[in-house]
Protein backbone atom coordinates (compact mmCIF):
# COMPACT_ATOMS: atom_id res chain seq x y z
CA UNK A 1 0.00 0.00 0.00
CA UNK A 2 1.13 3.36 -0.95
CA UNK A 3 2.49 5.36 2.22
CA UNK A 4 1.45 8.50 0.29
CA UNK A 5 -2.15 6.86 0.09
CA UNK A 6 -2.32 6.85 4.08
CA UNK A 7 -1.09 9.85 4.60
CA UNK A 8 -3.38 12.18 1.97
CA UNK A 9 -6.75 9.79 3.40
CA UNK A 10 -5.06 10.99 7.30
CA UNK A 11 -4.68 14.36 6.44
CA UNK A 12 -8.11 14.21 4.71
CA UNK A 13 -9.70 12.78 8.13
CA UNK A 14 -8.82 15.31 10.27
CA UNK A 15 -9.72 18.18 8.01
CA UNK A 16 -13.27 16.49 8.02
CA UNK A 17 -13.23 16.61 11.52
CA UNK A 18 -12.46 20.08 11.62
CA UNK A 19 -15.16 20.30 9.19
CA UNK A 20 -17.31 18.64 11.33
CA UNK A 21 -17.02 21.04 14.46
CA UNK A 22 -17.36 24.35 12.22
CA UNK A 23 -20.23 23.42 10.81
CA UNK A 24 -21.82 22.12 14.06
CA UNK A 25 -21.58 25.75 15.04
CA UNK A 26 -23.26 26.98 12.19
CA UNK A 27 -25.95 24.79 13.04
CA UNK A 28 -26.04 26.11 16.02
CA UNK A 29 -25.56 30.00 15.14
CA UNK A 30 -28.44 28.99 12.39
CA UNK A 31 -30.65 27.44 14.96
CA UNK A 32 -30.55 30.56 17.12
CA UNK A 33 -31.45 33.05 14.44
CA UNK A 34 -34.68 30.78 13.88
CA UNK A 35 -33.83 28.73 10.69
CA UNK A 36 -35.44 25.63 10.19
CA UNK A 37 -34.22 23.01 12.02
CA UNK A 38 -34.68 20.31 10.08
CA UNK A 39 -32.57 21.33 7.22
CA UNK A 40 -29.75 22.18 9.82
CA UNK A 41 -29.54 18.88 10.84
CA UNK A 42 -29.80 17.80 7.35
CA UNK A 43 -26.87 19.61 6.60
CA UNK A 44 -25.01 18.57 9.54
CA UNK A 45 -25.39 15.09 9.13
CA UNK A 46 -24.62 15.25 5.47
CA UNK A 47 -20.88 16.60 6.64
CA UNK A 48 -20.63 13.77 8.72
CA UNK A 49 -21.21 11.72 6.00
CA UNK A 50 -17.74 13.24 4.60
CA UNK A 51 -15.66 11.65 7.54
CA UNK A 52 -17.53 8.45 7.06
CA UNK A 53 -16.31 8.14 3.72
CA UNK A 54 -13.04 8.95 4.57
CA UNK A 55 -12.52 6.62 7.39
CA UNK A 56 -13.93 4.15 5.28
CA UNK A 57 -11.43 4.66 2.59
CA UNK A 58 -8.56 4.77 5.18
CA UNK A 59 -9.42 1.38 6.58
CA UNK A 60 -9.42 -0.34 3.25
CA UNK A 61 -5.77 1.36 2.67
CA UNK A 62 -4.70 -0.39 5.68
CA UNK A 63 -6.19 -3.77 4.63
CA UNK A 64 -4.36 -3.40 1.46
CA UNK A 65 -7.27 -3.00 -0.32
CA UNK A 66 -5.86 -0.17 -2.53
CA UNK A 67 -7.84 -0.10 -5.56
CA UNK A 68 -9.11 3.55 -6.82
CA UNK A 69 -9.62 5.12 -3.02
CA UNK A 70 -7.96 8.26 -3.80
CA UNK A 71 -10.47 8.60 -6.74
CA UNK A 72 -12.94 7.28 -5.26
CA UNK A 73 -13.24 9.13 -1.87
CA UNK A 74 -12.74 12.56 -3.86
CA UNK A 75 -15.25 11.99 -5.94
CA UNK A 76 -18.04 10.67 -2.86
CA UNK A 77 -16.77 13.76 -1.03
CA UNK A 78 -17.53 15.88 -3.30
CA UNK A 79 -20.53 14.81 -3.88
CA UNK A 80 -21.64 15.27 -0.72
CA UNK A 81 -20.00 18.71 -0.01
CA UNK A 82 -21.92 20.42 -2.65
CA UNK A 83 -24.94 18.41 -1.79
CA UNK A 84 -24.98 19.66 1.62
CA UNK A 85 -23.54 23.08 1.05
CA UNK A 86 -26.83 23.70 -1.27
CA UNK A 87 -29.07 22.00 1.91
CA UNK A 88 -27.34 24.70 3.90
CA UNK A 89 -27.55 27.60 2.06
CA UNK A 90 -31.76 26.78 2.04
CA UNK A 91 -31.69 26.88 5.43
CA UNK A 92 -30.15 30.56 5.18
CA UNK A 93 -32.99 31.49 2.69
CA UNK A 94 -30.46 31.96 -0.17
CA UNK A 95 -32.27 30.02 -3.00
CA UNK A 96 -29.85 30.76 -5.85
CA UNK A 97 -27.21 29.65 -4.04
CA UNK A 98 -29.07 26.76 -3.31
CA UNK A 99 -29.35 25.60 -6.92
CA UNK A 100 -25.90 26.58 -7.50
CA UNK A 101 -24.60 24.14 -5.43
CA UNK A 102 -27.13 21.33 -6.09
CA UNK A 103 -26.65 21.79 -9.74
CA UNK A 104 -23.17 21.05 -9.24
CA UNK A 105 -23.61 18.36 -6.82
CA UNK A 106 -26.20 16.39 -9.06
CA UNK A 107 -23.82 16.76 -12.39
CA UNK A 108 -21.19 15.07 -9.67
CA UNK A 109 -23.42 12.21 -8.39
CA UNK A 110 -24.15 11.04 -12.00
CA UNK A 111 -20.03 11.00 -12.90
CA UNK A 112 -19.35 9.19 -9.26
CA UNK A 113 -21.94 6.49 -10.04
CA UNK A 114 -20.69 6.28 -14.14
CA UNK A 115 -16.74 6.28 -12.88
CA UNK A 116 -17.12 3.60 -10.00
CA UNK A 117 -19.61 1.11 -12.11
CA UNK A 118 -17.57 1.61 -14.77
CA UNK A 119 -15.39 -1.67 -15.72
CA UNK A 120 -11.71 -1.08 -16.92
CA UNK A 121 -11.76 -1.51 -20.45
CA UNK A 122 -9.39 -4.50 -20.51
CA UNK A 123 -12.17 -5.89 -18.32
CA UNK A 124 -14.69 -6.04 -21.06
CA UNK A 125 -12.55 -9.05 -22.79
CA UNK A 126 -11.65 -12.60 -21.39
CA UNK A 127 -8.32 -12.03 -19.62
CA UNK A 128 -5.44 -13.86 -21.58
CA UNK A 129 -2.97 -15.70 -18.76
CA UNK A 130 -0.31 -13.35 -19.74
CA UNK A 131 0.38 -10.14 -18.78
CA UNK A 132 1.49 -8.47 -22.06
CA UNK A 133 -0.20 -7.95 -24.82
CA UNK A 134 -0.18 -10.65 -27.41
CA UNK A 135 1.80 -9.27 -30.66
CA UNK A 136 3.18 -11.00 -33.43
CA UNK A 137 5.51 -9.66 -36.23
CA UNK A 138 7.20 -10.85 -39.13
CA UNK A 139 10.70 -8.67 -40.54
CA UNK A 140 12.97 -9.85 -43.19
CA UNK A 141 15.40 -7.49 -42.11
CA UNK A 142 15.04 -9.24 -38.37
CA UNK A 143 15.99 -12.13 -40.49
CA UNK A 144 18.65 -11.34 -42.83
CA UNK A 145 21.28 -11.99 -40.67
CA UNK A 146 20.71 -15.20 -40.17
CA UNK A 147 19.45 -16.07 -43.98
CA UNK A 148 22.55 -14.51 -45.26
CA UNK A 149 24.85 -16.73 -42.89
CA UNK A 150 22.91 -19.60 -43.84
CA UNK A 151 23.10 -18.90 -47.42
CA UNK A 152 27.05 -17.36 -47.63
CA UNK A 153 27.71 -21.70 -45.67
CA UNK A 154 25.55 -23.38 -48.52
CA UNK A 155 27.77 -21.47 -50.98
CA UNK A 156 31.15 -21.37 -49.60
CA UNK A 157 31.21 -17.40 -49.58
CA UNK A 158 32.87 -15.65 -46.41
CA UNK A 159 32.82 -12.42 -47.48
CA UNK A 160 29.22 -10.20 -47.00
CA UNK A 161 31.03 -7.68 -49.93
CA UNK A 162 31.33 -11.04 -52.01
CA UNK A 163 27.40 -10.95 -52.52
CA UNK A 164 25.86 -9.53 -55.81
CA UNK A 165 21.97 -7.66 -55.57
CA UNK A 166 20.53 -9.97 -57.04
CA UNK A 167 22.04 -12.65 -54.27
CA UNK A 168 21.04 -10.23 -51.38
CA UNK A 169 17.26 -10.12 -52.94
CA UNK A 170 17.43 -13.68 -52.67
CA UNK A 171 18.16 -13.96 -48.97
CA UNK A 172 15.20 -11.58 -48.55
CA UNK A 173 13.24 -14.06 -49.89
CA UNK A 174 14.35 -17.02 -48.26
CA UNK A 175 13.55 -14.76 -44.58
CA UNK A 176 9.92 -14.97 -46.17
CA UNK A 177 10.75 -19.04 -46.52
CA UNK A 178 9.63 -20.13 -43.32
CA UNK A 179 6.82 -18.05 -42.60
CA UNK A 180 5.19 -17.69 -45.96
CA UNK A 181 3.69 -21.75 -45.43
CA UNK A 182 1.62 -20.21 -42.18
CA UNK A 183 1.34 -16.99 -43.63
CA UNK A 184 -1.19 -18.98 -46.70
CA UNK A 185 -2.76 -21.02 -43.94
CA UNK A 186 -4.27 -17.73 -41.94
CA UNK A 187 -4.78 -16.25 -45.21
CA UNK A 188 -6.48 -19.35 -46.72
CA UNK A 189 -8.41 -19.83 -43.30
CA UNK A 190 -10.03 -16.27 -43.15
CA UNK A 191 -7.97 -14.87 -40.01
CA UNK A 192 -6.74 -11.83 -41.88
CA UNK A 193 -7.72 -8.91 -40.34
CA UNK A 194 -10.01 -5.91 -42.09
CA UNK A 195 -6.72 -3.94 -42.47
CA UNK A 196 -5.26 -6.00 -44.06
CA UNK A 197 -8.18 -6.13 -47.10
CA UNK A 198 -7.96 -2.04 -46.35
CA UNK A 199 -4.77 -1.79 -46.84
CA UNK A 200 -4.18 -3.89 -49.91
CA UNK A 201 -7.99 -4.14 -51.33
CA UNK A 202 -6.49 -3.07 -55.17
CA UNK A 203 -3.83 -5.60 -55.38
CA UNK A 204 -5.95 -8.63 -54.09
CA UNK A 205 -2.93 -10.52 -52.56
CA UNK A 206 -5.28 -12.83 -50.21
CA UNK A 207 -7.00 -13.60 -53.38
CA UNK A 208 -4.35 -14.04 -55.16
CA UNK A 209 -2.59 -16.42 -52.97
CA UNK A 210 -5.15 -18.71 -52.04
CA UNK A 211 -6.04 -18.99 -56.09
CA UNK A 212 -2.05 -20.20 -56.36
CA UNK A 213 -1.07 -17.23 -58.54
CA UNK A 214 1.13 -15.95 -56.25
CA UNK A 215 2.93 -17.42 -53.41
CA UNK A 216 3.03 -16.52 -50.22
CA UNK A 217 6.98 -15.46 -50.99
CA UNK A 218 5.93 -13.09 -53.91
CA UNK A 219 3.32 -11.41 -51.50
CA UNK A 220 5.53 -11.14 -48.64
CA UNK A 221 8.09 -9.70 -50.65
CA UNK A 222 5.15 -7.38 -51.97
CA UNK A 223 4.52 -6.29 -48.54
CA UNK A 224 7.96 -5.28 -48.11
CA UNK A 225 9.06 -8.49 -46.25
CA UNK A 226 6.93 -7.00 -42.67
CA UNK A 227 3.08 -8.61 -41.53
CA UNK A 228 2.20 -8.00 -38.21
CA UNK A 229 -0.56 -8.27 -35.72
CA UNK A 230 -2.51 -5.15 -37.38
CA UNK A 231 -3.44 -7.81 -40.33
CA UNK A 232 -4.19 -10.53 -37.96
CA UNK A 233 -7.51 -10.97 -36.42
CA UNK A 234 -6.91 -11.15 -32.68
CA UNK A 235 -8.60 -14.09 -31.72
CA UNK A 236 -5.67 -15.90 -33.37
CA UNK A 237 -2.60 -13.77 -32.42
CA UNK A 238 -2.44 -15.68 -29.01
CA UNK A 239 -1.92 -19.13 -31.78
CA UNK A 240 0.52 -17.63 -33.80
CA UNK A 241 2.58 -16.24 -30.81
CA UNK A 242 3.03 -19.43 -29.56
CA UNK A 243 3.11 -21.91 -32.15
CA UNK A 244 5.47 -19.87 -34.13
CA UNK A 245 6.77 -17.09 -32.11
CA UNK A 246 7.63 -19.35 -27.99
CA UNK A 247 10.43 -21.90 -28.25
CA UNK A 248 10.14 -24.44 -25.86
CA UNK A 249 12.56 -24.37 -22.82
CA UNK A 250 13.13 -27.81 -23.08
CA UNK A 251 14.02 -28.50 -27.10
CA UNK A 252 15.28 -25.02 -28.41
CA UNK A 253 12.19 -24.90 -31.10
CA UNK A 254 9.39 -23.08 -32.00
CA UNK A 255 6.67 -25.86 -32.38
CA UNK A 256 6.15 -24.68 -35.78
CA UNK A 257 9.90 -25.06 -36.35
CA UNK A 258 9.78 -28.81 -35.93
CA UNK A 259 6.69 -28.99 -37.92
CA UNK A 260 8.37 -26.73 -40.66
CA UNK A 261 11.44 -29.10 -40.82
CA UNK A 262 9.57 -32.15 -40.50
CA UNK A 263 7.24 -31.10 -43.90
CA UNK A 264 10.70 -30.20 -45.71
CA UNK A 265 13.08 -32.45 -44.62
CA UNK A 266 16.06 -30.04 -43.32
CA UNK A 267 18.53 -31.07 -46.46
CA UNK A 268 21.55 -30.17 -44.77
CA UNK A 269 20.44 -28.22 -42.16
CA UNK A 270 18.69 -25.76 -43.70
CA UNK A 271 16.37 -23.78 -42.52
CA UNK A 272 15.79 -20.51 -44.72
CA UNK A 273 17.44 -21.91 -47.95
CA UNK A 274 14.59 -23.86 -48.83
CA UNK A 275 12.48 -23.10 -51.98
CA UNK A 276 9.17 -22.42 -51.30
CA UNK A 277 6.67 -25.00 -52.99
CA UNK A 278 3.46 -26.27 -52.85
CA UNK A 279 4.44 -29.93 -52.21
CA UNK A 280 6.18 -28.96 -48.69
CA UNK A 281 2.90 -26.61 -47.79
CA UNK A 282 0.57 -29.60 -49.15
CA UNK A 283 2.28 -31.71 -46.11
CA UNK A 284 2.52 -28.61 -43.41
CA UNK A 285 -0.94 -27.36 -44.07
CA UNK A 286 -2.55 -30.09 -42.46
CA UNK A 287 -0.51 -30.50 -39.57
CA UNK A 288 -1.10 -26.94 -38.42
CA UNK A 289 -4.83 -27.39 -39.21
CA UNK A 290 -3.95 -30.18 -36.17
CA UNK A 291 -2.40 -28.01 -34.21
CA UNK A 292 -4.52 -25.27 -34.32
CA UNK A 293 -7.58 -27.58 -33.30
CA UNK A 294 -5.48 -28.97 -30.45
CA UNK A 295 -4.89 -25.23 -29.62
CA UNK A 296 -8.23 -24.35 -29.23
CA UNK A 297 -9.22 -27.18 -27.83
CA UNK A 298 -6.87 -27.05 -24.67
CA UNK A 299 -8.19 -23.16 -24.18
CA UNK A 300 -12.18 -24.59 -24.74
CA UNK A 301 -13.93 -22.24 -26.43
CA UNK A 302 -16.61 -21.59 -23.43
CA UNK A 303 -13.34 -21.03 -21.61
CA UNK A 304 -13.34 -17.63 -20.33
CA UNK A 305 -13.23 -17.25 -16.66
CA UNK A 306 -10.44 -16.15 -15.19
CA UNK A 307 -9.32 -15.70 -11.61
CA UNK A 308 -9.16 -11.72 -10.70
CA UNK A 309 -6.14 -10.92 -9.85
CA UNK A 310 -6.03 -7.57 -8.64
CA UNK A 311 -7.57 -8.73 -5.08
CA UNK A 312 -5.07 -10.23 -2.46
CA UNK A 313 -6.00 -13.41 -1.29
CA UNK A 314 -4.51 -12.30 2.41
CA UNK A 315 -2.23 -10.63 4.28
CA UNK A 316 1.27 -11.02 2.91
CA UNK A 317 2.61 -13.91 3.59
CA UNK A 318 6.92 -14.65 4.75
CA UNK A 319 9.23 -16.94 2.38
CA UNK A 320 11.91 -18.13 4.26
CA UNK A 321 13.62 -18.71 1.13
CA UNK A 322 14.09 -15.74 -0.52
CA UNK A 323 13.34 -13.62 2.84
CA UNK A 324 11.18 -11.68 1.56
CA UNK A 325 7.41 -10.58 2.21
CA UNK A 326 4.98 -11.76 -0.90
CA UNK A 327 1.93 -10.37 -2.03
CA UNK A 328 -0.47 -12.95 -2.67
CA UNK A 329 -3.17 -13.35 -6.16
CA UNK A 330 -4.77 -15.59 -7.68
CA UNK A 331 -3.92 -16.26 -10.89
CA UNK A 332 -4.79 -18.27 -14.72
CA UNK A 333 -7.85 -19.76 -15.55
CA UNK A 334 -10.59 -20.85 -13.22
CA UNK A 335 -11.36 -24.50 -14.47
CA UNK A 336 -13.96 -25.76 -11.02
CA UNK A 337 -13.42 -22.94 -8.61
CA UNK A 338 -11.05 -24.66 -6.60
CA UNK A 339 -9.12 -21.30 -5.11
CA UNK A 340 -12.33 -19.79 -4.85
CA UNK A 341 -13.09 -21.68 -1.38
CA UNK A 342 -9.56 -23.77 -0.43
CA UNK A 343 -7.07 -20.23 -0.96
CA UNK A 344 -6.26 -20.12 2.79
CA UNK A 345 -4.94 -24.01 3.07
CA UNK A 346 -3.68 -24.23 -1.02
CA UNK A 347 -1.69 -21.09 0.21
CA UNK A 348 -0.49 -22.84 3.33
CA UNK A 349 0.85 -25.85 1.09
CA UNK A 350 2.59 -23.63 -1.68
CA UNK A 351 4.60 -21.73 0.54
CA UNK A 352 5.84 -24.55 2.39
CA UNK A 353 6.73 -25.83 -1.23
CA UNK A 354 8.49 -22.91 -2.38
CA UNK A 355 10.62 -22.54 0.81
CA UNK A 356 11.14 -26.29 0.49
CA UNK A 357 12.63 -26.12 -3.24
CA UNK A 358 15.25 -28.19 -3.53
CA UNK A 359 18.96 -26.75 -4.50
CA UNK A 360 19.08 -28.47 -7.93
CA UNK A 361 15.88 -26.51 -8.70
CA UNK A 362 17.67 -23.29 -7.69
CA UNK A 363 20.62 -24.34 -9.59
CA UNK A 364 18.29 -25.05 -12.48
CA UNK A 365 16.90 -21.39 -12.10
CA UNK A 366 20.49 -20.09 -11.80
CA UNK A 367 21.27 -21.92 -14.84
CA UNK A 368 18.41 -20.40 -16.95
CA UNK A 369 18.64 -17.01 -16.01
CA UNK A 370 22.61 -17.59 -16.88
CA UNK A 371 21.56 -18.34 -20.05
CA UNK A 372 19.84 -15.26 -21.34
CA UNK A 373 21.83 -12.68 -18.72
CA UNK A 374 25.14 -14.32 -17.83
CA UNK A 375 28.49 -13.57 -18.56
CA UNK A 376 31.80 -15.73 -18.04
CA UNK A 377 33.27 -12.13 -16.32
CA UNK A 378 30.59 -12.09 -14.11
CA UNK A 379 28.56 -15.23 -13.19
CA UNK A 380 27.32 -14.25 -9.83
CA UNK A 381 25.34 -11.79 -11.41
CA UNK A 382 22.57 -14.03 -12.20
CA UNK A 383 22.52 -15.90 -9.16
CA UNK A 384 19.19 -16.33 -7.23
CA UNK A 385 20.34 -14.30 -4.96
CA UNK A 386 19.58 -11.27 -7.03
CA UNK A 387 16.20 -12.12 -7.65
CA UNK A 388 13.94 -10.08 -5.28
CA UNK A 389 10.50 -11.57 -5.45
CA UNK A 390 7.34 -9.66 -4.18
CA UNK A 391 4.30 -11.25 -5.51
CA UNK A 392 2.86 -15.10 -5.61
CA UNK A 393 -0.01 -16.26 -8.06
CA UNK A 394 -1.98 -19.09 -6.38
CA UNK A 395 -2.42 -21.33 -9.74
CA UNK A 396 -5.36 -24.04 -9.96
CA UNK A 397 -4.11 -27.61 -9.57
CA UNK A 398 -5.75 -29.48 -12.40
CA UNK A 399 -5.17 -33.07 -10.88
CA UNK A 400 -5.76 -33.93 -7.16
CA UNK A 401 -2.56 -33.18 -4.84
CA UNK A 402 -1.15 -30.82 -7.38
CA UNK A 403 0.59 -27.89 -6.16
CA UNK A 404 1.20 -24.96 -9.13
CA UNK A 405 2.07 -21.49 -8.29
CA UNK A 406 4.12 -18.69 -9.53
CA UNK A 407 6.65 -16.62 -8.04
CA UNK A 408 7.51 -12.99 -9.39
CA UNK A 409 9.78 -9.85 -9.13
CA UNK A 410 12.28 -7.37 -10.04
CA UNK A 411 15.98 -8.95 -10.46
CA UNK A 412 19.37 -7.02 -10.59
CA UNK A 413 19.60 -8.51 -13.74
CA UNK A 414 16.46 -7.84 -15.99
CA UNK A 415 15.81 -4.27 -14.22
CA UNK A 416 13.29 -3.49 -16.96
CA UNK A 417 10.76 -6.32 -17.15
CA UNK A 418 11.66 -8.15 -13.70
CA UNK A 419 11.15 -11.88 -13.56
CA UNK A 420 8.84 -14.94 -12.86
CA UNK A 421 9.41 -18.77 -12.22
CA UNK A 422 6.39 -21.50 -12.57
CA UNK A 423 6.77 -24.19 -10.30
CA UNK A 424 4.82 -27.16 -10.11
CA UNK A 425 5.01 -29.71 -7.45
CA UNK A 426 8.23 -29.13 -6.93
CA UNK A 427 9.45 -29.08 -10.13
CA UNK A 428 10.69 -25.20 -12.09
CA UNK A 429 8.55 -25.62 -15.16
CA UNK A 430 8.67 -22.56 -16.75
CA UNK A 431 10.15 -19.16 -16.73
CA UNK A 432 10.10 -15.27 -18.17
CA UNK A 433 9.02 -11.56 -17.12
CA UNK A 434 7.30 -10.63 -13.98
CA UNK A 435 3.99 -10.97 -13.99
CA UNK A 436 3.52 -12.55 -17.11
CA UNK A 437 3.27 -16.26 -16.96
CA UNK A 438 1.69 -19.28 -19.14
CA UNK A 439 -1.01 -21.92 -18.24
CA UNK A 440 0.70 -24.15 -16.46
CA UNK A 441 -1.03 -27.37 -18.06
CA UNK A 442 -0.72 -26.21 -21.73
CA UNK A 443 0.36 -28.93 -23.89
CA UNK A 444 4.05 -27.72 -23.63
CA UNK A 445 3.97 -27.26 -20.12
CA UNK A 446 2.70 -30.25 -19.17
CA UNK A 447 4.88 -32.20 -21.19
CA UNK A 448 7.88 -30.45 -19.26
CA UNK A 449 6.83 -31.74 -16.60
CA UNK A 450 6.14 -35.05 -17.39
CA UNK A 451 10.12 -35.02 -18.71
CA UNK A 452 11.19 -33.25 -15.88
CA UNK A 453 9.52 -35.65 -13.08
CA UNK A 454 10.89 -38.39 -15.39
CA UNK A 455 14.69 -37.26 -15.44
CA UNK A 456 14.26 -36.62 -11.58
CA UNK A 457 13.15 -40.29 -11.29
CA UNK A 458 16.40 -41.30 -13.01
Amino acid sequence: MNTLVKIYLTVTLLFDLACDLFFIGVAISGAAAGKDIYILAAALLTFFLLTAVTAAALFRAFKNKEGHLVRNSLLMEACIFFTCMSVSFLAFDNLTACLFFLFIGAVLIVVTVYVIRRKPRADLFPKPVSARPYTFTYKGKWEWDGAAAEYMRLRGITDHAALTDEENDKIYDYTATPFSYLFYWLADSGFLSEEFYTDFETDNFAGKMKARKMTPVEVLAALDYYFGSEYLLPGVIPFVRSYYDTEDRITGRTYYLTDYLAAAGNPEGRYYCIDFSYEILDRLIPVIEERYAAWNKELDSSDTDWYDDREPVSEKVRSSLFDASLSVYKGGRRRNGFLDTNAGTYLTECMKDLDSLPDEQIRQLERLFDGDYGTEETPEATSIAEFHPDTLYLMEPQNPGDIVYVVSGSASFEPEHGISFTVRNGLVIDWGYAYDFDDPYSEKCKARYEALSSMKMK
